[in-house]
């Protein structure tokens, strides 16, 4: 399923962009496209002169539709890549260059080190049950490292999605959002008057959330890379930092796994039963949702997912329905 914003590039534009950023005396020796991912074009690329194995990611052209909170999204993913690279003991995909200038190609691209090993959505099915729950555990590890790096403001990197309270900065997030729904004609199962009216009506909710956190938010187990080390499998790097925000870790999809999942054996808790976290979080599922039903029409204007999109909608939606203040 190719999305709208991905495109196809010659191996002699690639052998340009390479050349670009490490030298006219290094070449690609082969090119691979990665096919996963949604947003960005990307390919694997193995370097001459043995050098290190990389990863190109191409952004969309510039006038290709994307969602309000995707605009200049590779220049905020690399500066969120070189802030946990310096602050987050976990591994990541180091960034080795990053061309905003739009001076070799038109729009923006970079290179990240190509990890070892697979994503852990497809690497677990070969994966004995204990190993798999030590990953887990080891994923809860780096979530609560990357969650306890704090932030000066909330929301996005962007002045019109961020704000000094998260109350504030969800309030823009989710408006911009369904801003583009309408815009786009993309009809909801709900109308957007009563999803902006019940946000609104809960937003009181997100006042306990004072410090904000980073969060990846798109931690889901296709974005973890694992590889055999020293015997065991291990998590080798954490992918796709492009739609990281600051705000309540509880917002992270990685958080909404069962409470009985290995996860919060390494996160250090398991996730609260108290009616207001609950809220927060269907309330952030519900987000989820919406993003997923609205990007569609920027994406394929029709992909097989989007029924099951629209159950998990509804099902979170009578849950924020039925919330007390």
């Amino acid at each position: 399923m190719k999305s709208f914003t991905k495109s196809e590039f010659s191996d002699a534009v690639i052998g340009e962009l390479v050349r670009a950023q490490f030298g006219t005396a290094v070449s690609p020796a082969a090119i691979t496209p990665l096919k996963d991912g949604w947003f960005n074009t990307a390919y694997a690329i193995a370097l001459s002169d043995g050098q290190p194995d990389v990863v190109l990611r191409i952004a969309p052209p510039p006038g290709q539709p994307v969602l309000t909170y995707e605009r200049d999204l590779m220049r905020r993913e690399t500066a969120v890549m070189q802030l946990v690279e310096k602050e987050v003991d976990i591994p990541v995909a180091r960034l080795l260059a990053y061309d905003g200038s739009r001076r070799v190609l038109d729009r923006d691209y970079m290179f990240v080190a190509r990890l070892a090993g697979r994503p852990l959505d497809q690497a677990k099915a070969d994966m004995p049950p204990q190993e798999l729950a030590r990953v887990l555990r080891q994923l809860g590890e780096y979530a609560a490292r990357i969650h306890a790096l704090p932030g000066a403001r909330f929301g996005y990197d962007s002045p019109d999605l961020s704000a000094s309270s998260w109350r504030e900065a969800f309030l823009r997030m989710t408006g911009a959002l369904l801003d583009d729904g309408e815009g786009l004609g993309v009809a909801l199962p709900v109308p957007y008057t009563a999803v902006r009216a019940r946000l609104e009506e809960l937003a009181p909710l997100l006042d306990g959330v004072d410090v904000p956190r980073l969060v990846h938010w798109d931690l889901w187990e296709g974005n973890i890379f694992v590889d055999v080390v020293d015997g065991r499998t291990a998590i080798t790097g954490i992918i796709d930092w492009e739609r990281a925000l600051w705000g309540d870790p509880e917002i992270d999809q990685v958080m909404f796994r069962d409470a009985a999942d290995p996860f919060w054996g390494g996160y250090g808790r398991s996730p609260s039963a108290a009616p207001a976290a609950e809220t927060r979080r269907a309330l952030y599922r519900l987000y989820l949702w919406l993003i997923m039903l609205i990007e569609d029409k920027v994406r394929f204007d029709g992909a097989p997912h989007i029924p099951w999109v629209v159950e998990q909608f509804n099902r979170d939606w009578g849950m924020v329905l039925s919330c007390k203040l």
